[in-house]
């Protein structure tokens, strides 16, 4: 859609510019010893500390962290202190806390852009429609002045609903827009429903009676027939699935790579249920489970269907190798994952009312949800953001991410050896052994702001 193009292109000519600057009062002429300027050439690492009860902890200094890239000791050269920069700016200014917006005293390199990123295609609108009330939270409290925020719905395809530059005030209405969406996943979840419901009042009434009349029984070959029929319907299935998640995986990897251009912290608040590597793993287990026990009672037993396994049928449509790309992808750009996972709300309910016979599939079904959550987690640990999987506590994911945003630490280094674009390990020690350091666990080696990083911010072809 090019429209998001000109938009992403428009933004970043109006608004890469800091807010004082152009009002013609630069609040970032004064330098504190809490940051420096960032040359393009140093990577900035964003690090959140927290005790062993998982409380923020503040006041620390360079002097208490330690840089290791590849195992090997860097230099920190540039020190930020969110919390401590705040602090000073209101002891400097005399402000008040509410008037300590970010925008006053940040520095370019700080500033936050963050990216809602409410994944239709993959989420029952009700758990949708509960998690948004929440976010509206965030967007009207709890984001400073000079933080840009970006909305984004995938219903199949991806849109932006509020641009980076767009008035803040705006991005509430466009939440509430985005509530009315019906997206794939009301599709998908249906055809899969569809395939169960047939084989358990279908095949499994007419093959259980067929078992145990004799006179009156089904010929084996219509049997198999019948077994091919249901085994053709879920391959068609985990194909349409596994064209649909690739396509959005390829989207949201042009999205990092549009937001690998701009300067400062960026994070993407995920709203989904995930991503199952294998698809359909739980429809080929529940054919399994129906068919393969009359199979082997029959005289002439099909043994390609006898023998077909759940989990060797699910990875030929796996989606695995996409997803820890886009892992890997998001933590080259920079881009920090904050994951809030709705299918847990639906995780630990069975649906075998509403399948009759349908004895196994509770089990079946957790099985799905747990494979499902390894897609999240793994964005979440190569990103070092946060995964949430309790719709009730949602308010507490929004109270995070606030932590997160504005008690933190910017750790600049310059990498050693050459901007080869490799992928490179870093790891933050503390000298305090009862506090914990949470980032990203690699960068990739590259400058930041060259030419193709821009070209991506200002041209994002979804």
């Amino acid at each position: 859609m090019r429209r998001l193009a000109l938009g992403l292109l428009l933004w970043c000519v109006l608004f890469s510019a800091p807010l004082g600057a152009r009002e013609g009062n630069d609040p970032l002429a004064e330098r504190s010893r809490f940051f420096g300027e960032v040359d393009v050439s140093v990577v900035n690492l964003d690090v959140v500390v927290t005790d062993r009860d998982g409380n923020p902890v503040d006041g620390l200094t360079r002097d208490d962290f330690r840089l290791l890239v590849d195992g090997e000791p860097v230099e920190i050269l540039n020190f930020y202190s969110a919390s401590e920069a705040a602090a000073q700016f209101l002891e400097r200014s005399g402000a008040n806390g509410a008037e300590a917006s970010p925008d006053r005293y940040q520095p370019t390199s700080q500033r936050l852009w963050l990216v809602v990123y409410i994944d239709s295609s993959s989420i029952r609108a009700t758990d949708r429609n509960r998690i948004i009330s929440q976010l509206e939270t965030l967007l009207r409290e709890q984001l400073g002045h000079g933080d840009r925020v970006m909305l984004v719905s995938n219903t199949g395809s991806q849109e932006i609903r509020h641009q980076f530059g767009d008035p803040p005030e705006n991005a509430i209405a466009a939440l509430r827009e985005i509530s009315k969406e019906i997206g794939g996943m009301g599709q998908y979840e249906s055809a899969r429903l569809n395939i169960l419901t047939n084989m358990a009042r279908g095949a499994g009434a007419r093959m259980e009676a067929a078992t145990s009349n004799t006179a009156g029984s089904l010929r084996e070959d219509t049997r198999v027939l019948e077994a091919e029929t249901f085994l053709n319907d879920i391959y068609a299935w985990a194909q349409w699935r596994r064209d649909g998640l690739r396509a959005s995986a390829a989207r949201m990897e042009a999205l990092l790579d549009a937001l690998s251009g701009l300067q400062g912290r960026k994070a993407l608040l995920y709203v989904g249920e995930g991503t199952p590597y294998r698809i359909g793993e739980s429809l080929f287990q529940t054919w399994i489970d129906r068919y393969q026990p009359m199979f082997s009672n029959m005289r002439r037993p099909p043994t390609r269907l006898l023998t077909l396994n759940a989990n060797r049928e699910a990875s030929r449509y796996s989606v695995q190798r996409d997803y820890a790309r886009l892992a890997e992808h998001a933590a080259a750009c920079r881009v920090a994952y904050y994951v809030i996972d709705a299918a847990q709300s639906t995780a630990a309910v069975g649906i075998s009312a509403e399948i009759p016979g349908a004895t196994d599939t509770l089990t079946t079904e957790s099985s799905r949800w747990l494979a499902q959550q390894e897609s999240l987690q793994r964005l979440v640990g190569t990103t070092g953001g946060r995964y949430i999987a309790d719709l009730d506590r949602v308010d507490e994911v929004v109270a995070g991410l606030r932590e997160d945003f504005s008690q933190y630490y910017s750790l600049g280094f310059a990498p050693p050896g050459k901007a080869d674009g490799e992928h490179r390990s870093v790891l933050a020690e503390l000298s305090n052994p009862d506090l914990r350091a949470r980032h990203r666990p690699g960068f990739q080696a590259k400058r930041l702001g060259e030419p193709k990083d821009i070209a991506n911010a200002m041209v994002y072809l979804a």
